[in-house]
């Protein structure tokens, strides 16, 4: 039987479930798509209507399984190119004329190896790493839907193009001095973990606007043929890419993490398109970092400005920018070192390590990506920047509710409130017991604990070019808290 959730609203009860193979088969899939796509898992089903459709539509798309490997003989599965997934979307989107992509973003999801084989949950809103142990995750994108407005205009096809930071070599001096409270050195402006040393690593990678920069110079001499959908950064560790080091392979979907050793990750920026006339576009990076309110000592760790806070420095921005189109806005963590009373944090870094091991202090930043264009006009600035952050609701200690029923909640609310969307992303936010939500809404730094599993809760933070009110909760799906047993509303405004 399928897990399901207790709603109360205003008009009396209803059950909301997960995603059940009827309503898949009920889906426009072609089978020609099934040559490049895997697993995949949408809110619009074939014969929806678009009056019926959701305000807020997706279809999450998964690479095909070529090999299914032997996970606890320590062989990974294979899995197709990142490519093959956009030729899949494609054509998907050939099938489903009546709508178009207006955002695509990378998701991942962990793989479990299962008597029947290999299983990844498309559902699931709580992703658990443990201690020890081999996590294998598989990438794949998530398509943000609307309406088709002009149905003369062409059916939309889209591709993707990946920036890997350059090498740098590393020339320490004979004795290194600025390490922070783990350790990690300040070289040329950029965090150098001691794993450099300890593992005789004599190379680092480019910054990443260093990186940006260079995307920018190739764009200039081989423009994208159309024009910029979405720009984003995606971490990736260098053990997913098939030859190491050596030979770093954005296309690669699976990730591979040992978590007794460290694991060293690095950033792609990753550009999705839709493919047409050349729109000669230059790529903008705006990057927000929490402003530092309590200086550390010995005694306690820095103090930082709120989500909330930094949300509101990037409207303010917004308001004075002219010529520019925002194609995202993307929170990402970083981490935050102290040496003495100083604060390092590594924002513009692409080289990092983790182990589960060691104690790792985190930092919400958020990044704005936009471009400028003589081929397409851009918007005028939003005159504010509002947002709402969607929390999945909480069933138990360890337990949330699906994807699909944190989709229908969002519905009922973007429905009731008519608030035209400016910009949306999957986020993820560290679980804590004792929070009512499971989480901290408002607080941008965290601590990731040495020796302790770590959880994490996926959320949707959707973005509005205007503020709003809070409709009436009594028309609104509810659920009965899982501590109190009382009526409790667990969206959270930000």
């Amino acid at each position: 039987m399928q897990n399901q959730t207790l709603y109360q609203g205003g008009g009396g009860t209803s059950t909301i479930s997960p995603v059940l193979p009827d309503h898949v088969a009920k889906r426009n899939i072609p089978p020609s798509c099934t040559e490049f796509m895997g697993e995949y898992k949408t809110s619009v089903v074939a014969e929806q209507s678009l009056q019926d459709m959701p305000a807020l539509a997706y279809i999450d798309i998964m690479p095909r399984c070529i090999n299914p490997g032997n996970i606890p003989k320590g062989i990974a599965p294979t899995f197709d190119t990142f490519s093959a997934i956009i030729e899949g979307a494609n054509i998907w989107l050939m099938n489903n004329k009546n709508l178009c992509v207006w955002k695509c973003e990378t998701i991942q999801r962990k793989i479990k190896k299962e008597a029947y084989g290999l299983s990844y949950d498309l559902e699931s809103m709580l992703d658990h790493q443990p201690i020890f142990g081999t996590d294998y995750h598989v990438l794949g994108i998530r398509m943000w839907l609307t309406k088709k407005t002009d149905q003369a205009l062409p059916i939309q096809q889209l591709g993707v193009l990946n920036e890997v930071p350059d090498k740098e070599s590393l020339q320490f001096p004979a004795n290194p001095i600025g390490y922070g409270q783990n350790g990690v050195h300040q070289y040329r402006g950029m965090s150098i973990h001691p794993m450099h040393l300890t593992m005789g690593l004599d190379f680092t990678f480019a910054g990443l606007k260093e990186t940006v920069e260079k995307l920018n110079q190739r764009l200039a001499q081989v423009p994208l043929p159309g024009f910029i959908l979405n720009v984003e950064t995606a971490t990736i560790p260098l053990d997913a890419f098939k030859n190491g080091d050596k030979s770093i392979d954005p296309e690669e979907a699976l990730i591979r993490e040992n978590k007794e050793k460290f694991t060293r990750y690095t950033q792609v920026i990753r550009v999705y398109y839709v493919k047409g006339k050349p729109a000669q576009e230059h790529i903008g990076m705006h990057e927000f970092i929490p402003e530092i309110k309590e200086v550390p000592d010995m005694m306690k760790p820095a103090k930082f400005s709120s989500v909330t806070e930094t949300l509101i420095q990037i409207a303010l921005w917004l308001q004075h920018q002219q010529g520019i189109r925002v194609v995202n806005i993307q929170q990402f963590d970083v981490r935050v070192e102290t040496h003495d009373s100083e604060v390092n944090i590594s924002s513009n870094s692409t080289d990092e390590f983790e182990c589960s091991l060691e104690n790792k202090r985190m930092l919400k930043t958020f990044r704005v990506f936009f471009t400028k264009s003589n081929v397409i006009a851009a918007p005028a600035p939003p005159p504010f920047l509002a947002s709402r952050l969607f929390v999945p609701i909480r069933t138990s200690l360890r337990s949330y509710e699906t994807m699909s029923q944190t989709m229908y909640r969002i519905d009922a609310w973007m429905k009731l409130t008519g608030l035209p969307i400016f910009s949306v992303e999957t986020t993820r936010l560290p679980y804590v017991d004792n929070d009512t939500q499971g989480v901290n809404l408002d607080k941008s730094d965290y601590m990731l604990a040495a020796n302790s599993g770590r959880y994490w809760v996926q959320c949707i933070r959707v973005y509005f070019p205007n503020v709003f009110h809070e409709p009436n909760p009594i028309y609104l799906p509810m659920a009965l808290d899982w501590k109190s047993q009382t009526q409790s509303m667990t969206c959270s405004i930000l």
